[in-house]
């Protein structure tokens, strides 16, 4: 896992500004991504399930 380091001693200014970059980015991606992205959640809602289903039916607790 990697580390992502980042300025924290911005002005509140820079501060603002980030925080709307990455609002827009955010837009950006859902509008371009959004229903992949919940397909990909619910796949691994399925997969936790499966496995919980199986832990529980295996009779290990």
């Amino acid at each position: 896992m990697k580390t992502l380091k980042i300025t924290t001693h911005w002005t509140p200014g820079e501060a603002a500004c980030i925080y709307e970059m990455l609002d827009l980015f955010q837009t950006a991606i859902w509008e371009a991504y959004g229903n992949d992205i919940t397909e990909f959640y619910m796949e691994i809602a399925k997969a936790q399930a499966l496995h919980e289903e199986t832990f529980i039916d295996d009779g290990s607790h």
